[in-house]
């Protein structure tokens, strides 16, 4: 895109390893030159250990451009695989996959390899990136090829980020003495090897000036802190800034302003590892707090249940105290005639709060006749105030009592009617 801009005959700084354009600083040559020389030595376990984006793969690729011809080797990428598959990607390469799958076990079918190997005068390279993210049990399969003893002939390069060190001597109970011969360590660049390192990459594309003014060269170096994979993707956004805006160089506000933009993670390889140690310690001291706010919850619900069970379990029992059943409160269906009112009433004598009322059994009425003037109907208010009327005595008032008409009185009316009747018959 910026290239024929800048008059590039390819992009300088591309994220993916690419050792055409190699440029090793001091720190990352002393790196190179232990691994190669343990390589063609056959030192046997070879260690390569740094932070993200410091170049571990480009040296690994270094040394696998530049082997001998008489060297096979096989690189895992990743090797967060079950130790079947990794077991069965190293048989791939080397040839022998048939008599893996058989079902033989890989250790006798990995000898049987390295043996024929070495009748043909031939060395074995195995390589593992990202060796962080291996099992334990292929890492212990590993370190039991040491003891096969043959003419050194097997290389092993396990190459992974600061931790990993961590994993050989915590997981594994290793020591640097004990099985590894060669450990090197890559750290970042310092300023002036950015600069040198921006420079030889735009030389390496066709450049014939540097393109990076020295302030965009310290705002680069400040975000990066040396990391190359970081420089490249800086250097990357500011040439494209620049073309953007028209510009032949790119200085210091145009990277500034890319680069606020990225939000990438600032990595410090030098305090990372001290950082991840003292939070380690810290999460083992301090507790977590969601896992007690989850604690609590589960305390509060517990409570909330075991409230709500008992509370339905003394339900009925709060009930039957608070609402007792009287004698008096107990309402008999009413018979559905005058007639079977009558019977009902004299056989089960309606009791009062004072003293029972004996009754006196009467003699049916007689069939009423149809030529009889019957009673005027009476509303529910001339009721209600002939009860009223019926709770004063006529005597406390000296007004003589009316007799009461042998003639019944409406269904309604009827139980009122027969206590007059019987509260008068016991007066008299």
């Amino acid at each position: 895109m910026y290239c024929q801009h800048f008059s590039l005959k390819k992009k300088p700084f591309q994220i993916n390893p690419d050792n055409e354009f190699l440029w090793l600083g001091k720190k990352h040559s002393t790196a190179l030159e232990l691994l190669k020389k343990g390589v063609v030595d056959q030192q046997g376990l070879l260690v390569l250990t740094g932070d993200i984006g410091t170049g571990k793969t480009t040296l690994i690729n270094e040394i696998l451009h530049t082997r001998d011809k008489n060297t096979l080797f096989v690189k895992i990428v990743d090797p967060c695989l079950e130790q079947y598959h990794l077991f069965l990607t190293i048989a791939q390469a080397f040839g022998f996959e048939k008599e893996y799958k058989k079902g033989g076990k890989f250790s006798l079918n990995f000898f049987s390899f390295l043996k024929t190997a070495e009748n043909r005068s031939q060395k074995v390279l195995v390589i593992v990136d990202e060796a962080q993210r291996a099992p334990d049990r292929f890492l212990k399969e590993i370190l039991s090829w040491a003891e096969f003893n043959l003419n050194n002939v097997l290389t092993v390069i396990l190459a992974g980020q600061l931790e990993f060190k961590d994993v050989l001597e915590s997981n594994l109970g290793l020591t640097g003495k004990d099985h590894i011969t060669v450990h090197a360590f890559l750290e970042p660049l310092n300023k002036e090897e950015t600069q040198t390192y921006i420079n030889k990459r735009l030389e390496l594309a066709g450049a014939n000036q540097n393109f990076f003014l020295s302030p965009a060269v310290h705002e680069i170096y400040e975000y990066s802190k040396g990391t190359p994979r970081l420089i490249n993707i800086s250097c990357d956004q500011g040439l494209i800034a620049a073309f953007a805006k028209g510009m032949k160089v790119v200085d210091a506000p145009t990277i500034k302003q890319e680069l606020s933009q990225l939000h990438l993670p600032v990595i410090v390889s030098k305090t990372r590892k001290k950082i991840k140690k003292k939070l380690r310690v810290k999460s083992h001291q301090t507790p977590d707090r969601h896992s007690s706010g989850k604690k609590k919850a589960l305390w509060v619900a517990v409570v909330v249940c075991i409230c709500i069970y008992i509370g339905y379990s003394f339900h009925p029992i709060i009930i039957d105290i608070q609402t007792p059943t009287e004698p008096n409160s107990i309402v008999e269906e009413m018979p559905a005639t005058p007639t079977e009112m009558h019977i009902s009433l004299s056989e089960k004598p309606v009791p009062t709060s004072e003293e029972p009322v004996q009754y006196i059994e009467e003699p049916d009425p007689p069939l009423e006749d149809k030529g009889a003037p019957q009673p005027a109907l009476v509303d529910d208010t001339e009721k209600e105030k002939s009860i009223a009327a019926s709770d004063i005595s006529p005597r406390s008032k000296g007004i003589k009592e009316s007799p009461i008409p042998d003639i019944e009185p409406e269904p309604d009316a009827i139980i009122d009617w027969l206590f007059e009747k019987n509260r008068r018959t016991k007066k008299e």
